[in-house]
């Protein structure tokens, strides 16, 4: 039986979800932990399409449901394991406390990470692939395009009214929208060979990078602010303050890279 373009794209982020639990299962490490939370949004990023851009007879639910709690878990850890490779560029002895005191946090993220995985139920994984398999293995590449392009015209359809009054969290939601037609386009990739098409991949996953940076110094920041709320540790203060200005700045320049991206404002192909 032949498979389709979506099918495989599916079944190979399927596949790498599956190694790095796997391999999580034997020995938890900061890179495993990454890939498993990177698989995941992948596979749900097509388990979206399916649902919003024409596939009626599929439901992503069960799919959403069953990564959540394992997703959530993993997230932890991959946050200590971001926030100690951002706080290790501070050389004053706050960062250092800081630093001492996240290494607590995480190991106890790394022991509900291992319970988590041994409350995971790859049985149902498995069933629940093999319903989608027999649901995508018709799609021809016609469908699948018009899909895409339906799919893609919605997302740029949210992130222009995010963009009209921009904040944090909008900001953080237009990441989440970009990720998704980010991964689509890995499948028109797969379909079509056009350098222009993926250039515009590129173009939309670089943007896409730069506010996971924001981010990922957002978060820390929160982090810090938390640990500074328990503790008197000297120095705390103008640590955060240091870390809010260089995070502000970075801000306004990716908002306004986004604002006169053409590749943002003409997202589809």
């Amino acid at each position: 039986m032949s498979t389709s373009p979506l099918q495989a794209q599916y079944q190979l982020r399927a596949q790498g979800f599956l190694f790095h639990f796997q391999a999580l299962q034997h020995l938890i490490t900061e890179y495993d932990t990454h890939q498993v939370r990177v698989q995941i949004k992948r596979m749900r990023s097509l388990l979206l399409l399916m649902e919003q851009a024409g596939e009626e007879s599929f439901k992503k639910k069960k799919h959403f449901r069953l990564f959540k709690k394992l997703f959530a878990t993993a997230g932890v850890l991959r946050e200590c394991h971001i926030n100690q490779a951002l706080i290790e560029k501070q050389s004053d002895e706050s960062a250092k406390m800081y630093s001492s005191y996240l290494s607590g946090v995480e190991d106890q993220a790394a022991k509900q990470l291992r319970d988590e995985l041994g409350l995971f139920k790859l049985d149902k994984f498995h069933r629940l692939n093999e319903k989608l398999s027999n649901k995508l293995v018709n799609l021809d590449q016609t469908a699948i395009l018009s899909n895409i392009r339906h799919f893609i015209d919605e997302k740029s359809t949210k992130i222009d009214c995010l963009l009209e009054e921009i904040d944090d969290k909008k900001l953080h939601k237009i990441r989440f929208h970009l990720k998704a037609v980010v991964e689509v386009y890995k499948i028109i990739n797969s379909l079509i060979t056009d350098a222009a098409i993926q250039q515009k991949e590129l173009k939309l996953k670089e943007i896409e990078q730069l506010i996971g940076d924001w981010h990922d110094l957002h978060v820390l920041i929160g982090s810090v602010t938390t640990y500074h709320q328990k503790t008197i540790a000297a120095g705390l203060d103008d640590l955060i303050k240091q870390l809010v200005l260089t995070n502000e700045s970075s801000k306004e320049s990716i908002i306004e890279k986004i604002r006169i991206s053409h590749d943002i404002r003409h997202l589809n192909y």
